[in-house]
């Protein structure tokens, strides 16, 4: 009875994992902020570049991880000034990116290190001020995690690791295809600063968007008090 028992708690555990990567699968794999980011950057400045800004950004998903199991997400989600202000910082930061893309030159991108601490500081900023991860990881880990099945922190940093793998594997594709598009249009004698233009439209409209929900956001807040 007691061996049944087991059987059927480790088939439970499994059948949830495997539900869980599936939900991550069809979550990571839309089109987000960190997609239109990274696609930007590899659009601009190659694959090469845009897998080191994958990585950065998986940096930051290691740290979102902790936080929503150290409990500290809980603080974030119920500390509504301090969402916001993370989410003002991330707007301007993306605008900032913006700025520089524009007034970069074909000399500027030539001289990008693919594997640079920049690109790879950049992205993991990026990522780490949407305060939003850390908002879904509080709402969407705990769907997966059992109470009989061991450790819930345990159970959380499993899941929020495998996140991470996922959201990496899915960020490297989007690259590889941003990437081949930037090569592609180089080959047919688009001029490099055209797509260092794209770049930047993309990191001003990702900035103005965060910026604007930011704001409506403590506007909504401030009218409910």
């Amino acid at each position: 009875m007691t061996a049944s028992a087991g059987e059927g708690r480790q088939a439970v555990t499994i059948g949830t994992y495997l539900g869980f990567v599936a939900a991550t699968v069809a979550i990571a794999a839309v089109p987000g902020v960190d997609h239109m980011y990274l696609g930007a950057v590899a659009l601009r400045d190659g694959r090469a570049a845009g897998l080191v800004g994958a990585l950065g950004m998986a940096a930051s998903m290691c740290v979102h991880t902790a936080v929503s199991v150290s409990g500290l997400g809980l603080v974030v989600a119920n500390a509504p000034m301090v969402f916001t202000a993370i989410k003002i910082i991330g707007g301007l930061y993306l605008i900032y990116l913006a700025v520089s893309a524009w007034r970069s030159s074909p000399d500027d991108r030539a001289a990008v290190d693919p594997g640079s601490r920049r690109t790879f500081a950049s992205a993991f900023l990026v990522n780490l001020t949407n305060p939003k991860i850390v908002i879904f990881f509080l709402a969407f880990l705990p769907q997966f995690v059992s109470s009989g099945s061991g450790s819930v922190t345990i159970q959380l940093t499993a899941l929020g690791l495998t996140f991470l793998v996922i959201g990496l594997l899915i960020d490297a594709c989007y690259v590889m295809l941003f990437g081949a598009a930037g090569s592609a249009l180089g080959r047919r004698g688009i001029p490099t600063v055209c797509l260092s233009r794209v770049a930047a439209l993309v990191y001003l409209v990702l900035g103005v968007g965060i910026l604007v929900a930011a704001v409506v956001t403590a506007v909504a807040g401030a009218a409910d008090f």
